[in-house]
């Protein structure tokens, strides 16, 4: 139930979208200012704003930015469980996720 938790795919083409937040609908998630950040944007062509699903087997995926293939969404492990855009390696288990 947690609205800052909810997150919308929204639609930029080329099977990229950014993900905009339930809770300040008028932010997404970005990497304009090299990491990742929830905010506003200038305009949904941004490509530190768009994103893409990266199949890795199983029905999970990685989610890559368009800006820096390079960059994907982790979820760090240790105490603080951060989400972050960091390199990763196929096989990190952070770093995949089930997508609705």
């Amino acid at each position: 139930n947690w609205w800052s938790a909810m997150w919308k795919k929204v639609p930029t083409g080329g099977g990229y979208y950014l993900l905009q937040s339930r809770y300040r609908p008028t932010e997404y998630l970005h990497i304009q200012n090299g990491k990742l950040e929830l905010g506003e944007i200038a305009s949904q062509g941004w490509w530190s704003a768009q994103w893409k699903e990266i199949p890795v087997g199983g029905g999970w995926v990685q989610i890559q930015t368009r800006w820096k293939p390079d960059i994907h969404l982790n979820n760090t492990s240790g105490p603080t469980g951060k989400l972050e855009a960091i390199p990763v390696q196929p096989n990190w288990a952070s770093s995949k996720w089930k997508v609705e």
